[in-house]
């Protein structure tokens, strides 16, 4: 029986789930984020994260878990949680790598045959976990953020109902979710490497940072948005702009925007409970992910995934699918043999900042640079309370700043926050 199809006003769309006559087949998912002031420039500062990932992933920062004043060159775009899914109707040998021509991978799993950079190119150490002043003048031309590369060489793609044992726990984690698909699961081929060969798993995973800007650009007066596509060829999908508070959230859905396009909406009040507001949004979205070619069960990992990050992470942002021939050439990935159809759905969040959260940041800074005592311990803790998003706002705080003084304040905290991989605000404070 063939798998069950989506449909729009009774018209077939896409399938929910893989069929085996549709033979070999490759589903990714994925996100780039990045953060913009009110007038549309992208801030950096976003090596920073929220969560470490479980410890049988390769992270090539995993040096800076225990030395926290080693940081990334600043990026604008972290690459956050693609997962490739493989399905085929019996087992097949294939080999995978992704590229990254304006950026670098820093976590993946399983381990690769190959990777570039090397982790260790200037004085045997990572040139990407060492600050710039500490770099010899002529290597500093080559600590920049591009042509990252993963090669996963020979992967076993194991029958779909193969019985195997994959590593945890993960629980009811964001890497838990990603597993709770259809897809068959792999195996890493080391001939010369067998404890590789023992790595298992779902999919493969990859993170990275990149220095580089999408077609998008968001501007905000007042209360409303311009949303500008600059692509002269793609269309971007399924826009939804929300607001998220403590207390309550809201959304709202614009559709997609043609090439070249340029609309407006105000930012959406916040009025819904997040008990009503999470699985509203997570209907909606999944259902935008499966027109965009992933299968049910994918989509609802993804929206799973963002659950707490994207849902109820107070701030103002904007979601949008990004065109796959624009993934395909930001990151490019090739699979051998090719599969017969491969679907890859990267979804843009973009971090937005309203004038009203600006003065915000104003006022915090003027009192962190000459407030009482008290007054700057409270603002301190308020730039250090938006996570790891506290670098961009930051930076943006001091671009606004009035006075030398606050200039100097703002920075002097930049300076720590910029040393700190794995944001946390207890060892901040």
């Amino acid at each position: 029986m063939n798998a069950p199809e989506a449909s729009v006003g009774g018209k077939a769309m896409t399938k929910l789930a893989y069929d085996p006559s549709d033979g070999f087949v490759v589903h990714e998912w994925g996100t780039f984020t990045s953060v913009s002031g009110s007038d549309g420039a992208l801030l950096p500062g976003l090596h920073h994260e929220e969560e470490d990932l479980p410890r049988f992933v390769a992270d090539r920062m995993a040096v800076a878990k225990d030395r926290p004043d080693l940081a990334y060159n600043p990026a604008f775009q972290k690459m956050e949680t693609p997962v490739t899914y493989f399905y085929a109707p019996a087992p097949i040998e294939v080999t995978a790598k992704v590229a990254f021509p304006k950026g670098i991978f820093t976590q993946w799993y399983p381990f690769v045959e190959t990777m570039d950079p090397l982790v260790a190119e200037i004085g045997g150490k990572d040139r990407y976990t060492t600050p710039v002043a500490d770099i010899p003048e002529h290597c500093r031309e080559r600590w920049h953020l591009h042509d990252g590369l993963l090669d996963w060489a020979k992967i076993d793609v194991l029958a779909a109902d193969a019985q195997v044992v994959l590593p945890g726990p993960v629980e009811n984690t964001t890497w838990g979710f990603a597993r709770r698909t259809r897809s068959n699961p792999l195996r890493i081929h080391r001939g010369d490497q067998p404890a590789q060969s023992n790595q298992v798993e779902k999919f493969l995973f990859y993170r990275g940072l990149g220095d580089l800007e999408f077609p998008v650009k968001v501007t905000i007066a007042g209360e409303v948005a311009r949303i500008a596509n600059a692509d002269s060829v793609g269309a971007m999908g399924g826009l939804v702009l929300m607001r998220v508070t403590h207390d309550a959230a809201g959304f709202q859905s614009l559709g997609d925007l043609a090439p070249g396009e340029t609309t407006s909406a105000s930012i959406p009040e916040a009025k819904m409970a997040h008990g009503d507001f999470v699985p509203a949004l997570k209907s909606a979205l999944a259902s935008r992910l499966v027109e965009s070619g992933l299968f049910a069960d994918e989509a609802q990992s993804m929206v799973d995934t963002w659950e707490r990050s994207y849902f109820l992470t107070p701030g103002v942002r904007l979601l949008y699918l990004l065109p796959q021939a624009t993934t395909d050439k930001t990151i490019p990935l090739t699979i051998t043999p090719a599969p017969a159809k491969m679907t890859r759905t990267m979804v843009i969040r973009m971090e937005l900042m309203p004038p009203s959260d600006e003065r915000k940041l104003s006022v915090w800074l003027t009192a962190l640079a000459g407030g009482a005592p008290e007054q700057q311990i409270e603002a301190r803790r308020s730039f250090l309370g938006l996570g790891r998003f506290a670098q961009p706002h930051l930076t943006r705080a001091v671009a606004l700043a009035s006075s030398p003084a606050e200039k100097a304040a703002g920075e002097k905290l930049l300076d720590e926050i910029a040393q700190k991989r794995r944001w946390a605000p207890v060892a901040a404070e």
